[in-house]
């Protein structure tokens, strides 16, 4: 998903232990609302996955929202998924177990902006809210590509437009508060994301792939999702937008901010029941 990163490269994780902890939970929350976008991903890399392919790699793996699917949809491949958290290792590997695929899921702990591991031949390398973290991504690029089989894949998952849970007119304040939140969570990432905006086309293809594909997924709430859950992510997502916006946001807004988000209180957010989560990610993916 579109995180509010903590600053460290190579991962989607990093900061301190509770950060890590809120974006683990962010992280297990959108695998369980977005579920509908995983499935279709999923399938649209298996339209020209090989059939007989044994190894994929997660790269930024988090708490293993892709590696897991991956594993789901891809019954006959280990999934060796890195990150730089041994925290969020460590819960991949306690849900790997319960859900039994702890057999065919590796973990690599590994900064990639320091070092990049050895990873064997490959036939799909999956990166999801990553690349645009790595301070050399050409490279990154040109060391899969080194490392996948030929008629192997690539997919990159990558920002489009943030999730957003909140109507216009909040019944207080200006309307429009969260659409100026993302503007001012984007004009900030602009500042700190390296690989932000970047032509993916272009790198891919001078990296080596070819048939460079690109689709746009709208993002949308499963089926019976549980409103208590959806207004828990709502808070999770909200307050890591509200921290980097706030640089940009009037004091009026910031106000408004600080009632929605309250613990308690009449107009704190889990207290509506107009909540809906829209948004939407774009994903490439390229052949070898």
């Amino acid at each position: 998903m579109e995180h509010a990163h903590r600053g460290h490269p190579g991962s989607h994780s990093g900061g301190s232990p509770a950060d890590d902890g809120g974006l683990a939970e962010l992280l297990d929350l959108d695998a369980e609302i977005t579920r509908p976008y995983w499935d279709e991903v999923m399938n649209w890399i298996g339209q020209i996955m090989p059939t007989d392919a044994r190894r994929i790699i997660d790269l930024g793996a988090g708490t293993g929202v892709g590696t897991l699917a991956l594993a789901r949809r891809f019954d006959g491949a280990e999934v060796v998924a890195v990150d730089v958290s041994d925290r969020m290792l460590d819960r991949l590997r306690e849900k790997a177990m319960d859900c039994g695929l702890a057999r065919r899921i590796t973990t690599i702990q590994a900064d990639l902006d320091a070092a990049w591991p050895e990873s064997g031949v490959v036939d799909l390398t999956w990166a999801s809210m990553f690349m645009h973290h790595l301070a050399d991504v050409d490279g990154a690029l040109k060391r899969i590509h080194a490392a996948t089989r030929d008629g192997g894949l690539i997919a990159i998952a990558e920002f489009t437009d943030p999730v957003r849970f909140l109507p216009d007119d909040l019944g207080f304040g200006e309307p429009g508060l969260e659409s100026r939140c993302v503007a001012a969570f984007k004009m900030e990432r602009l500042r700190s994301l390296r690989g932000f905006g970047m032509p993916w086309r272009r790198r891919l293809e001078r990296a080596g792939f070819s048939r460079v594909e690109e689709r746009v997924f709208d993002l949308q709430e499963g089926d019976g999702a549980d409103p208590d859950r959806l207004a828990r992510y709502a808070r999770l997502w909200l307050e890591r937008v509200a921290s980097a916006a706030a640089p940009r946001l009037s004091y009026d807004d910031l106000a408004a901010l600080k009632e929605l988000l309250a613990s308690e209180g009449r107009r704190a957010l889990e207290r509506r029941d107009d909540l809906r989560m829209h948004g939407s990610r774009v994903v490439m993916r390229a052949i070898k």
